[in-house]
């Protein structure tokens, strides 16, 4: 992997110490991921800002060519995979709000937009237009432009707003992020939003879920959206909120043709059983999308044989499915999915229905498959308890790294855990939650976790627990050395278990986090509790602090060769535009030149068929004059022989007369008119003989040079094809060519 990929991955690492709470962010989230480089945020005390795109459309361009191609390299050896919000962290809080961004915002967009945007809020909310509030809003306008996000999250905007939004991001090239959720924008909003997008190529994520998009309209919506710079699309919606329903929506299919979508959300859309059946076969042999959420979509489960099978050829590595209502019927077909995925890492399958015999057949797949790391199976009847099958799950299955079971009624039934999490030697977070466990199952957690050394964190919150159980687990707990966060929230754990629970943090130093919020324990032994733990969390950051300042130093070293990077980037970036209008150029030389061959190749079939139709009537004439040839030249035939029979008689004639007269020989025979006659005709007919083959091999030649026109005018049209080929490779004719077809 290059070394400034490197320098650039292990910024995440550090801005999740540095900023220990971090914002929340949106559910659609850039992510770490192996088809495409995330943002990643410019180094201390740099002049420039670099925006998302310059990292993201090398994949769409230069791994064409075959050229530099850096989005190949993983990022998940720098970041958890599991841990996406990372990516959004700042190094710090003057890196977070840079003021070269500020200037650029500043210079790109002016005041009066920002004022029309006030304006135009105001008569979304049918409020007067207050000057105090106005300045307020322009003094604190650049909150909405941090990290190149332009955000406008939960102000009920509406239709005047949209317009105003559409010119800031046809004007802004700084902006990269696009996030207006929880609005009222509706199809026509959104629309015109999506015009600018569409323009403003710097753009590569946006996010306009729930914000009262109807199918009626939302054809023209989806046509907007497919362009060759956007990476990420959030049209999801969800309940009791300004929904997007897409149903019946048209060309919905094309979003999974695109290869430069990565991340693509339509949760909660209501899309209809024609549309799944048209998105099944376009997700077929799909490799660009990588993270696809269709939770909440209930008519899934019809057809759901061959969604999967289309599914098990893609490249997907985040699958959420939760809330389709599958049910035991799809359990099998969902199997054998899971198995054939090779790339899957995170899989959410909870609220569906599945009982023991569904839950049974899909643990007993995941255990085949060696990419899964997180898994969600909650809210689902598993009335029998944990299957049997987990068991085996974790004897061949070692990449999982969480799993989540909460809300499954699973009660008591969990002696099947001590076994297994023996054999769970990659499991880290394990949720318990909502299962009413009591003491007997808390008992049954406590000896697994005596014998497993792999879990860090257990969320046991919501289970009834009392002081039996509690002990028990803080005596389990205090022989654990792997252990670091543990969620005992919302049960009935008293003051014996609670001053257990504080011995135990006394003497395991490697516990970190307790949550006993909303238990029945004394205030003060929860506060003795609380103060401990952040004691232990400010000495972990003190211990932190010098290797970070280390690796600080590194990367400060590295600094200009990370910009140099950035500086290929971009002039790869531009040889790319150079490349992308020749190859329009071309294009269009070329569809010009299919016109024009496709007039040449009517013009050729219409003189095909006349010259057929003249081929059809020189054969005629050819078979007339050959018969008038053969009958002339038997006639001349027979007139020979007789002439020559006269011209014999004649000639003994005259021997008689050169005996008769001996010296006058030559005189009679010049002076006889008959035989001077009969020469002259045996000669004349003698030229015609002649003069008659000469004409017979002239129309030999001429039927020669015809059966030739013939056949080329036959097989010229294979020769146009050839030649039509040959002038779309070179873009030029031939000159002898060209002549010998004029």
């Amino acid at each position: 992997m290059d070394k400034n990929l490197g320098i650039r991955m292990t910024w995440d690492k550090l801005t999740s110490v540095m900023n220990p709470s971090p914002p929340k962010l949106p559910h659609n989230a850039i992510r770490s991921t192996r088809n495409s480089i995330l943002h990643i945020l410019p180094i201390r005390n740099t002049n420039e800002t670099i925006s998302i795109r310059n990292d993201n459309t090398i994949e769409s361009s230069f791994t064409r060519k075959g050229s530099l191609n850096y989005s190949s390299v993983r990022s998940s050896s720098a970041t958890d995979p599991l841990d996406f919000k990372q990516s959004y962290l700042s190094f710090d809080e003057s890196t977070r709000r840079n003021s070269s961004l500020a200037k650029k915002v500043k210079r790109e967009i002016s005041q009066k937009l920002i004022r029309e945007l006030f304006t135009a809020k105001c008569a979304d909310l049918q409020r007067d237009v207050n000057k105090e509030q106005e300045n307020l809003f322009v003094k604190n306008s650049l909150q909405f432009f941090v990290n190149n996000t332009f955000s406008l999250c939960n102000m009920s905007l509406s239709g005047a707003s949209a317009k105003v939004i559409a010119k800031i991001l046809q004007i802004s090239n700084s902006i990269c992020r696009v996030n207006l959720e929880k609005n009222h924008f509706g199809s026509k909003g959104c629309i015109e939003i999506c015009t600018s997008i569409k323009k403003n190529q710097n753009i590569i994520d946006l996010n306009l879920s729930n914000n009262d998009i109807v199918s009626n309209n939302a054809g023209e919506l989806i046509n907007l959206l497919i362009t060759d710079h956007l990476i990420s699309i959030n049209l999801s919606s969800k309940e009791n909120l300004h929904k997007n329903t897409l149903g019946n929506c048209p060309n919905i299919e094309k979003l999974f043709i695109l290869k430069t979508l990565n991340f693509l959300n339509l949760a909660g859309t209501k899309i209809s059983k024609k549309n799944f059946l048209k998105i099944k076969d376009a997700l077929r042999g799909n490799t660009g999308i990588i993270y696809l959420n269709l939770s909440h979509n209930k008519k899934l489960g019809k057809g759901f044989k061959g969604f999967t099978e289309a599914l098990a050829t893609t490249r997907i590595e985040e699958l959420m499915i939760n809330g389709c209502k599958l049910k035991d019927i799809n359990s099998h077909y969902l199997a054998v999915m899971i198995k054939a995925m090779k790339t899957l890492r995170k899989l959410d399958l909870s609220e569906n229905g599945f009982t023991d015999e569904g839950m049974s057949l899909i643990i007993s797949s995941v255990g085949h498959n060696n990419s899964l790391k997180w898994l969600n199976i909650s809210k689902n009847k598993l009335v029998k308890g944990i299957p049997k099958e987990l068991y085996d799950f974790f004897i061949n299955n070692h990449t999982l790294e969480c799993l989540k079971l909460s809300n499954c009624f699973l009660r008591n039934n969990l002696s099947i855990l001590i076994p297994s999490l023996q054999k769970a030697e990659t499991l880290q977070k394990l949720d318990l939650s909502f299962n009413e466990i009591n003491n007997e199952g808390a008992y049954f957690i406590a000896v697994a976790l005596q014998k497993n050394f792999s879990i860090k964190s257990l969320n046991l919150s919501f289970n009834n627990i009392k002081n039996k159980g509690g002990i028990s687990l803080s005596n389990a707990i205090e022989q654990n050395p792997i252990l670091e966060e543990l969620n005992l929230k919302d049960n009935s754990i008293k003051n014996k278990a609670a001053e257990r629970l504080y011995d135990m943090i006394h003497k395991n130093k490697n516990i970190i986090k307790v949550n006993l919020k909303h238990n029945l324990a004394n205030v003060k032994i929860l506060q003795n509790i609380e103060t401990i733990l952040n004691k232990r969390m400010k000495k972990a950051e003190k211990i932190n602090v010098p290797e970070i300042k280390k690796k600080v130093g590194w990367l400060k070293k590295n600094q200009e060769k990370n910009q140099n990077v950035y500086k290929q980037i971009e002039r790869k970036n531009k040889e790319h535009n150079i490349y992308k209008d020749k190859v329009d150029k071309l294009s269009q030389t070329l569809h010009a030149m299919k016109g024009e061959d496709l007039q040449k190749k009517t013009i050729n079939e219409n003189k095909k068929f006349e010259a057929q139709q003249i081929n059809v009537v020189m054969d005629s004439m050819l078979e007339k004059l050959e018969l008038e040839a053969k009958e002339f030249q038997n006639s001349s035939a027979l007139k020979i022989k007789k002439m020559k029979g006269e011209i014999d008689f004649i000639e003994t004639d005259s021997t008689f007369w050169e005996i008769k007269y001996a010296g006058t020989k030559a005189i009679v025979m010049i002076k006889n008119p008959k035989y001077l006659r009969m020469s002259q005709e045996y000669n004349q007919a003698i030229i015609e003989k002649e003069k008659v083959k000469k004409i017979l091999e002239e129309l030999k030649s001429k039927l020669k040079t015809l059966h030739h026109e013939l056949f080329v005018i036959k097989n010229y049209n294979t020769f146009s094809l050839c030649f039509i080929d040959e002038k779309h490779k070179y873009h030029t004719l031939p000159v002898k060519f060209t002549k010998n077809i004029n």
